[in-house]
């Protein structure tokens, strides 16, 4: 983050001033510790629309049939891993899982990479649970090694942005919205209008939605 990646850690973190807010308080609740935001970070520069070549998406890069597993709705109307707050949710509910599995940090972020079978016959091949040790025999993934230590960078950074040289960032401020419950099938330009805000500033607050309506069933949003 001190060469090429300078300028997207930089953008990063101004963006997480958008997000974090909403998604701090999420990871507390779940008892987990909140620089796991981080992970979000490098999943995605929490960006809500990205996709990734294996067909992750959202901010925390959820695959379909996990992200089913943990809560989120899928289908023809919505794809609630684009939402920050639920899939949020569903990353604290999976990392927190993984923590009571493999009790080590570095180990549940290499998981989240790599899948938690690979960490899991790591671990049986060398009768380690230390990840640094795992690295070392080569029994993880190239990209899961190179993962984790940029999670762990990327929080020494946040920590003291100034020292690393990014004091001058300005985070981006926090979304404000109202949670309104709203009728099925309807238009979401035809919300904007009658919410008085423009139809871009809904879209971003509601990236779920996948036609630009609101689901036949209605729903919060």
């Amino acid at each position: 983050f001190q060469g090429r990646g300078r300028r997207i850690y930089a953008d990063w973190y101004a963006r997480m001033g958008a997000y974090a807010p909403m998604m701090v308080p999420i990871l507390e609740r779940h008892g987990l510790p909140p620089e796991l935001i981080y992970v979000c970070m490098i999943e995605s520069g929490y960006n809500p629309d990205a996709v990734s070549r294996a067909g992750a998406v959202g901010p925390w890069q959820f695959m379909r049939r996990t992200a089913q597993g943990f809560g989120l709705r899928y289908d023809d109307w919505v794809d609630a891993r684009r939402d920050p707050i639920k899939s949020t949710e569903a990353a604290a509910k999976y990392l927190k899982k993984m923590h009571e599995r493999f009790g080590s940090w570095p180990l549940v972020l290499a998981a989240y990479n790599a899948g938690d079978g690979r960490v899991s016959r790591a671990i049986r091949r060398t009768s380690s649970t230390d990840f640094w040790q795992l690295v070392e025999r080569g029994v993880l993934p190239t990209q899961a090694t190179r993962y984790v230590p940029k999670i762990m960078v990327a929080m020494v950074i946040g920590q003291n942005p100034a020292r690393y040289g990014f004091g001058g960032v300005q985070p981006e401020p926090a979304l404000e919205f109202t949670v309104v419950p709203v009728p099925g099938k309807v238009d979401l330009r035809r919300l904007a209008r009658r919410a008085d805000t423009a139809y871009k500033t809904l879209t971003r607050l509601n990236p779920e939605l996948k036609r630009g309506y609101t689901p036949p069933d209605g729903q919060e949003y």
